[in-house]
Parts: structure tokens; C-alpha cells; sequence
């Protein structure tokens, strides 16, 4: 009986500064590997051209798009379930 190796798994941190700089980030999603995307280093028109493309590329290749806040997406491959919690301080106070 043969075990298949584990594939690693890497999660890409890009802020890209031009829009240029979100062709890389398209190939990485057609990779189908997992992407923290930060668009503060983008002008508001080109951050949103750039979150709608990566969106679009996700869907096609059946992966999931995440808004982590105002600036941030979190792409991520279908095999990635992707969980939001609250977390409890240790005096039990939700942050």
C-alpha cells in the first residue's frame, strides 16, 4: 500500500504598490494556492479593479473569496474552508 506525500501548502502575503503588480497575484490563484491580499499601497479605483479581478479569478477556478476588513481579501483554493470566530480573553470578554 502507497501513501501519497503531502503537498505542501503555502499562503502568499502580496501588497501590491502598482497595478501591475496584480498580474503575479493572478497566476498565484490559477496556481490554486492561498492569497492575503492587502490593497493599501493601491489607489482606491485601482484596489477595487484589483479585488474584483482576483475575485473573478477565484470563482473561475472554484476558490473562495474572504474580506478580512477594509483593505484585506483572503483568496483561498475549494479544498481551503476558511472559519471566522470570535475570540474570548481570558476575562471572558468578547474582542
Amino acid at each position: 500500500m502507497s501513501l501519497a506525500s503531502p503537498t505542501k501548502t503555502s499562503i502568499f502575503i502580496l501588497q501590491p504598490q502598482s497595478k501591475e503588480d496584480i498580474i503575479p497575484a493572478l497566476q498565484t490563484l490559477k496556481e490554486r494556492q492561498t492569497i492575503i491580499l492587502n490593497l493599501a499601497g493601491l489607489q482606491p479605483n485601482h484596489a477595487r479593479q484589483a479585488a474584483d479581478m482576483l475575485s473573478g479569478c477565484s470563482c473561475a477556478t472554484d476558490g473562495k473569496s474572504t474580506w478580512i476588513d477594509e483593505q484585506t481579501y483572503l483568496f483561498t483554493p475549494h479544498n481551503i474552508r476558511v472559519t471566522r470566530q470570535k475570540l474570548i480573553s481570558a476575562k471572558g470578554l468578547k474582542q
